[in-house]
């Protein structure tokens, strides 16, 4: 490595992994803020760096998290996380997926005096997941893909989940904040 001044030393060291003593006195390493993954909250809020959920060219192969790059209006330039050097694709805000970003608040209420609409076959939040639902669930596996499923039970925060394609996979369970959200109003399907 060249020699650098002191002050892009310390620039390259902050965007590194740093140390810190966390409650106990012991010494832990944790991403710098520069680095840690963004999970957007809503499709409207996704931002260059974001992590989302994508499909690649063949939608048989499920959904993978990639890199938010560039941002033009409705469509997105995505990258493969672990590819960075590797050529970046597009796709429109409607065929992304959302990853819980850990905020499962409750969205504004709609006014009580107007009709109650149907449940969604995609919910818009995390919040208002509710049973017969589509939404995006991992694998258990080293892949890490995540594959549309269906809500068919409900227990505290824990959904009972079937794989929408392979119904006769056995059910699985995960936590609300473990599933992911397809966009309300698909642009393919």
């Amino acid at each position: 490595m060249p020699f650098v001044t002191k002050d892009i030393y310390e620039q390259i060291k902050a965007l590194g992994p740093q140390q810190q003593k966390n409650g106990k006195g012991e010494i832990t390493t944790v991403a710098s803020a520069a680095v840690q993954v963004r999970l957007p909250v809503n499709w409207d809020d996704i931002k260059v760096g974001d992590r989302v959920l994508a499909q690649d060219t063949d939608p048989a192969d499920g959904w993978w998290q990639v890199t938010v790059t560039e941002v033009h209006g409705d469509l997105f330039k995505l990258r493969w996380p672990r590819e960075e050097r590797g050529r970046p694709f597009q796709r429109h805000r409607a065929t992304l997926g959302l990853i819980c970003p850990g905020e499962t608040k409750e969205p504004v209420k709609p006014d009580p005096k107007q009709a109650a609409p149907e449940p969604a076959v995609y919910p818009a939040h995390w919040s208002v997941i509710g049973l017969n639902q589509i939404v995006l669930a991992k694998e258990e596996g080293p892949m890490e893909q995540w594959w549309e499923a269906r809500t068919i039970n409900l227990v505290k925060d824990a959904f009972t989940l079937e794989w929408r394609d392979h119904p006769q996979l056995p059910a699985i369970v995960r936590p609300r904040s473990a599933l992911g959200l397809v966009h309300p109003a698909p642009k393919v399907r």
